[in-house]
């Protein structure tokens, strides 16, 4: 992990511990972005996270497809199944 930006190991931690096997929660791409801001966790080059639910989708699909490519899916399914849409479904599908 130590190759992945910063944020994506944020991203990857945060979904951790908000999918626990146990008692399993979930947050919204815009509740991501908000917290993300908030405790002044950039992107690369200093960037603040985008509001928009697209923008936060890509970004958490590119965590999920990092952390999938060098941890396999159990891991990566932290990530797909902790962030959700707006509706409060799963916003992609594994691939």
């Amino acid at each position: 992990m130590a190759d992945m930006p910063e944020h994506y190991i944020y991203i990857y931690r945060l979904a951790c511990f908000l999918h626990d096997r146990t008692d399993p929660k979930v947050m919204s791409f815009r509740e991501l972005a908000d917290h993300l801001n908030r405790n002044q966790i950039r992107q690369e080059g200093g960037e603040p996270f985008p509001h928009g639910g697209r923008g936060m989708a890509a970004i958490v699909h590119a965590v999920y497809r990092r952390i999938h490519g060098l941890m396999g899916e159990t891991e990566s399914q932290h990530v797909a199944l902790g962030y959700v849409s707006g509706d409060g479904e799963p916003a992609f599908a594994r691939d």
